[in-house]
């Protein structure tokens, strides 16, 4: 049973000039090329890739299987009540993001993500999160999100707000919905939440220190993923 794992997709100069019709393009040839090799197709991602998981899962008829989502981003974090991510995700829909925008370099010292967020691709992501905000919206008690699926999500992400997994786990089928939840206390970020070990600069003159540190309920968190 094929997994289809979707991250930021990343290209020479990554996120410019790369729409939102293009993600989703790049994760349909996926699920297509899965679907002609398997009578069963599930799919999972990390971050944005959580969220073009789930906007797949509910339109692709190929993906029968179950849906993986680590740190989704449903929504984006940000002051009382997600006030702050709400108008984070508005500013990012407007003209203004073309006045906000840097080439201040996307690669730094951590070989596995980008420095920073590139304005093109936070846009693209703000379009998404609109579209999947309506998806979730179209489900509710009498007709549930049925899919099998799993989220697991840390409540000290400052990313991705937690409340986008609380919303879809609201409308969704109790029986098929496993919520890992990782405490504040746990002290888990939002790239942490899939490493099981630390991650360290390629080069030592960056430091010795981390820079990314693992997640402690790692195994427990996989444990849990398999029973589902």
């Amino acid at each position: 049973m094929p997994l289809l794992h979707c991250h930021g997709l990343k290209e020479p100069k990554g996120m410019e000039e790369v729409a939102l019709e293009q993600w989703k393009a790049n994760v349909s040839f996926a699920v297509d090329t899965a679907a002609s090799h398997s009578n069963q197709v599930s799919i999972g991602g990390l971050s944005t890739g959580g969220t073009l998981s789930f906007y797949t899962a509910v339109n692709s008829e190929k993906v029968n299987g179950a849906l993986y989502l680590f740190s989704a981003a449903l929504d984006l974090k940000g002051g009382i009540g997600g006030l702050v991510g709400e108008l984070k995700e508005r500013l990012l829909r407007t003209f203004l993001v073309d006045i906000l925008d840097n080439d201040k370099p996307l690669i730094g010292p951590n070989p596995y993500r980008y420095s920073r967020m590139d304005i093109d691709g936070a846009q693209e992501l703000s379009k998404l999160i609109k579209e999947t905000d309506s998806l979730t919206k179209s489900f509710n008690t009498d007709n549930p999100f049925s899919m099998k699926t799993f989220a697991a999500h840390s409540e000290c992400d400052a990313t991705a707000n937690i409340t986008g997994i609380e919303d879809l786990q609201a409308v969704s089928d109790p029986d098929q919905f496993t919520f890992f939840r990782i405490p504040k206390a746990a002290g888990v970020s939002h790239a942490s939440l899939v490493l099981k070990e630390p991650i360290f600069a390629m080069n030592a003159s960056d430091g010795d220190e981390p820079l990314e540190q693992p997640n402690p309920q790692f195994d427990d968190m996989m444990q849990a993923m398999g029973a589902i």
